[in-house]
């Protein structure tokens, strides 16, 4: 896959070329709006999706965009609506190092399907503290330490399926 931008004499469009094996062409589109949009980085995130990274002038951001891209089992490429990083923060969790209990904070400034769990550091799910949809604000999510052993554990939020960002934890007994 190559990204970057294409120019037609107004505004330049975020480009992607998606190429076979072969290196043969087998699908190109532009996105884009008013302003500039292009797109600086593919990031694998399974064997079939993959994220363009780049920044617009045409969103309110006016910084980064990010769009989903996944290829279904005849390589056809579909890109999902653009996702803003500023759209989702998830913070530090506190306490951190905790003993008992720590509590995660997660905002969103709109309604989005937030799956945040929780790994040990050999990468095994150990908690899945929320799998369900989420209306724009400030969410609070607390961790029970009761059955957990220490050590150093990682939260990772996903916003409708897009990773956003992971924490580290530590737990001390």
């Amino acid at each position: 896959m190559l990204a970057g931008f294409a120019y037609d004499g107004g505004q330049p469009d975020g480009w992607v070329q998606w190429s076979d094996m072969n290196g043969d062409q087998e699908e190109q589109w532009t996105v884009g709006g008013e302003g500039w949009e292009e797109f600086r980085a593919v990031i694998p995130i399974n064997d079939s999706e993959m994220m363009l990274a780049g920044f617009s002038t045409s969103t309110d951001n006016h910084i980064s965009d990010f769009y989903r891209v996944h290829l279904n089992q005849n390589d056809v490429a579909k890109y999902s609506p653009v996702i803003m990083a500023q759209d989702y923060r998830l913070r530090n969790v506190y306490p951190n190092p905790f003993n008992n209990s720590a509590m995660i904070t997660f905002d969103t400034r709109r309604p989005v399907h937030l799956r945040l769990t929780m790994h040990d550091i050999l990468g095994r799910e150990v908690i899945a503290l929320n799998d369900r949809k989420v209306l724009a604000g400030e969410h609070h999510f607390i961790v029970n330490s009761e059955d957990l052993a220490s050590g150093v554990y990682f939260v990772t939020a996903l916003a409708d399926g897009t990773p956003v960002a992971t924490v580290r934890l530590v737990h001390l007994k």
